[in-house]
């Protein structure tokens, strides 16, 4: 392969004549020598002369002269990543010339840091990688973010880290990589940490992969991911899956206002400070659901905050929480509603517009509370809207604890295995105005056995439900069947 003078870089090559016979040609550099060597392949004369973005330049003689490498390593335009000299500029170059010749960005593994003064932002399309580990890139000013992302980017293979300093406000903007208002992006296989906002924050966005990445320790209050929309915005069709969230200073993983269709799937959750999986729509919306948290493995390092805590506010639809291994710190805790695997909530009252929730095929252990549902379930709901089946409660002291503003609300219980937990179920909690019912399947319907002694009035029962007499007094009917006609029909004697 021919090699140009060592003082030649890739913007000189527009002032040699290159003969017909020379194919390949490599440079010391691409825009500074020394720094990187470039390889070219080169067209005949017959092609355009003008380039395209397939192109890299010119030669005098109107060869056209292709960029053969896969992508283009930031050292080929000046970086250093010595930890002493700032990278910005070479980063910033490394990424207008990816989106002019169509290429990956690469940044190869350093015995140090890329250290970065500004925001990098990458190109639509673009694909920015690495070789893991050694791969490493520090942004050195606290309000600034180390990568933005546009439209089709993908980032993987990293090492990132923010400036490492413990601050009394959480910036909007101290993220590891951060899009707003784009689509199609992947984050896969980086390992993230020391930044102060979020390691990872999406907002308004479709269609996001975060996968098998390493999230470790968000320094202030922030999230190690988050996902997240405006007012105006939905952001949908996403997952965060294979990660490990470590030591957060904040939440684990933030779902919040008018997120859609986000799948939490397979990550590995330990030492939040805050709650590890935390869901909170926004008030007045019915965009947030149709939620999937399945297979994480989450543990908790204190008491002071449930596993996977989800805030419903005023409109949320379908959502599952599924398949979760749940380790607390332990049962002798706090007795707070928050010392628990799962948590479901509602902070404004009124009337919900909240679909339904699936809580299924849940290992949890070690906490006070195994599932919690506090002030959401709306009076006169039926049981259709809130399922916690076949869940492994264990070491607990209440395995399943429900509070809604009427006694009449129904919730059932099918196939749950309860493991040294001292109370099963509960109805009361916390000072709540009253409790829930708590019911089992039979078939399309319901069979009430929990403090039960009348068949209610005014409840949303269908032909077929039945109720227990849990009163235990002879001569009484041992219980209520509800009828086609409204009304209901005893059947037996206590």
């Amino acid at each position: 392969m021919p090699t140009l003078d060592p003082t030649v870089t890739f913007n000189d090559i527009n002032s040699f004549d290159v003969s017909a016979g020379t194919d390949l040609l490599r440079t010391s550099g691409f825009d500074i020598p020394g720094l990187g060597f470039a390889d070219y392949r080169l067209g005949s004369t017959s092609d355009p002369a003008a380039p395209e973005t397939t192109y890299s330049t010119n030669t005098q003689n109107g060869r056209p002269v292709y960029f053969a490498e896969a992508s283009i390593s930031v050292t080929q335009v000046g970086a250093v990543g010595d930890g002493s000299t700032d990278d910005t500029a070479a980063f910033d170059a490394a990424m207008a010339v990816a989106a002019l010749l169509g290429k990956a960005v690469y940044v190869p593994a350093t015995n140090d840091f890329y250290l970065l003064s500004g925001e990098i932002e990458v190109p639509a399309n673009i694909r920015v990688h690495g070789d893991g580990w050694l791969s490493r890139v520090k942004q050195t000013e606290r309000e600034k973010n180390i990568f933005t992302l546009n439209d089709g980017c993908i980032v993987e293979g990293l090492h990132l880290e923010g400036d490492g300093l413990q601050i009394a406000v959480c910036f909007a903007k101290n993220v590891g990589i951060y899009a707003d208002g784009v689509n199609n992006i992947r984050i896969e296989n980086n390992f993230i940490q020391k930044c102060e906002c979020s390691n990872i924050q999406i907002r308004n966005c479709n269609n996001v992969s975060i996968r098998g990445n390493v999230l470790f320790g968000v320094n202030w209050g922030g999230e190690s991911a988050e996902f997240t929309a405006a007012a105006a915005d939905v952001c949908v069709y996403s997952n965060i899956a294979g990660a490990r969230f470590i030591d957060s200073a904040g939440y684990g993983i933030y779902i919040t206002a008018r997120a859609r269709e986000v799948a939490v799937l397979e990550n590995r959750i330990q030492g939040s400070a805050l709650a590890d999986i935390r869901v909170l729509n926004a008030a007045n919306t019915t965009d947030l659901g149709w939620l999937d948290i399945a297979n994480n493995w989450v543990r908790r390092a204190d008491p002071n905050a449930a596993m996977i805590d989800i805030d419903f506010e005023q409109g949320t639809y379908r959502s599952r929480v599924r398949g979760n291994m749940l380790i607390g710190y332990n049962i002798s805790g706090s007795s707070a509603s928050s010392n628990a695997g799962i948590r479901t909530t509602r902070n404004v009252l009124g009337f919900e517009n909240v679909f339904s929730i699936e809580i299924t095929d849940n290992q949890i252990e070690s906490c006070y509370f195994g599932v919690v549902h506090e002030n959401y379930l709306q009076p006169g709901r039926h049981f259709s809207d809130y399922v916690v089946d076949r869940n492994t409660f264990k070491d607990l002291h209440t395995g399943v604890c429900l509070a809604s503003q009427l006694a009449d609300t129904i919730v059932p219980l099918e196939g749950n295995i309860f493991i040294n937990v001292s109370n099963k179920v509960s109805g009361l909690l916390l000072g709540a105005p009253s409790a829930g019912v708590i019911a089992r399947r039979d078939g399309d319907n319901i069979e009430v056995y929990d403090r039960i002694t009348a068949p209610a009035t005014g409840s949303p029962y269908v032909a077929g439900d039945r109720v227990v007499n849990q009163s235990g007094a002879v001569g009484q009917p041992k219980g209520w069947t509800y009828t086609t006609g409204s009304t209901w029909q005893s059947w037996g004697n206590l």
